[in-house]
């Protein structure tokens, strides 16, 4: 299934892109829940990792987090990640302190870079309380 994921994401190549992809998949959240009314009910994580290393990342939210759902929110060069990253965290805190983040319980890290030959990926986790 994480194969599928990785090959539907879309691969960014600027920060304007990573901001609208971000932005839309955190917004994205209650939509699939239905659950429009309790937007304080969503605990979410952004985070980087790899593509060799991010079934472990999302596993481990799990055990440690209780995550019960992840998203693959786009690909990128090893080069960007980090930057990338930082970009869909500012604009997370950006929405939270504007009051216009969707979800509340805003919770955010760095992870693995990637080596020269793989690809970054920045992932969403959350859970519902």
């Amino acid at each position: 299934m994480l194969d599928i994921a990785l090959g539907d994401a879309q691969r960014i190549s600027s920060v304007g892109e990573a901001i609208k992809i971000s932005a839309g998949a955190i917004h994205a959240i209650p939509r699939i829940h239905e659950i429009e009314a309790a937007l304080g009910r969503i605990e979410f994580y952004v985070g980087r990792s790899t593509e060799n290393n991010v079934i472990g990342r999302l596993k481990s939210h799990r055990t440690e987090k209780g995550h019960k759902f992840a998203a693959i929110v786009c690909l990128c060069d090893s080069d960007s990640v980090e930057i990338v990253e930082d970009v869909a965290t500012f604009v997370v805190k950006y929405l939270n302190e504007t009051g216009s983040l969707c979800c509340a319980n805003l919770k955010t890290g760095g992870g693995a870079t990637p080596r020269d030959n793989e690809s970054g990926v920045i992932y969403l986790t959350w859970k519902i309380n």
